[in-house]
């Protein structure tokens, strides 16, 4: 039970159930994942998106950084045209779109 300030009390499945249902669902082997696809021109800094390798990617800038378990590289140029396949959930992309600035890890830089 989490409390809410009028004093009554809310059940945090209630709380975390539906924003679970929009960020995830099942996917293979027991991982949750959802995408969303837009096309690249509208994805922002700041989202991750898979590569034609399904390599997580994030997008900064003109570059696509890859995802290592060292800190992002560089991986290709960020694309002007064609469908990215976003895995950022879509209320994290909507935050970026409005102005959000993420922490990066160093390497991002």
């Amino acid at each position: 039970m989490i409390p809410t300030l009028d004093g009554t009390a809310l059940i945090r499945g209630v709380i975390c159930m539906p924003l679970l249902r929009g960020a995830c669902s099942p996917g293979t082997g027991g991982a949750w994942l959802t995408t969303t696809s837009t096309s690249f021109a509208n994805v922002p800094d700041g989202a991750v998106i898979l590569d034609e390798a399904r390599t997580p990617c994030l997008v900064l800038g003109d570059q696509l950084l890859r995802f290592t378990f060292g800190g992002w590289i560089v991986a290709a140029p960020r694309p002007r045209a064609g469908t990215a396949t976003i895995l950022t959930p879509p209320t994290s992309v909507a935050a970026l779109q409005n102005g959000y600035v993420p922490t990066l890890h160093p390497s991002a830089s």
